[in-house]
């Protein structure tokens, strides 16, 4: 990600702010965006996030 900080809307309200780090959680995308996630840092420190379509026991 390339900016400090991130916000995140739902249904036209912003509902978190933070760090890419800090904001882009399994339990966060999955509560908000309502898919499954696998989250992965890579070595350059970037965040890879895999979703599943529809949630699923992961």
């Amino acid at each position: 990600m390339y900016c400090d900080k991130r916000y995140a809307m739902k249904e036209g309200r912003i509902v978190g702010s933070g760090t890419p780090k800090a904001l882009l959680t399994r339990e966060f995308i999955s509560e908000v965006y309502e898919v499954d996630a696998q989250i992965y840092h890579g070595k350059d420190d970037q965040i890879h996030i895999f979703y599943h379509s529809g949630k699923q026991e992961l």
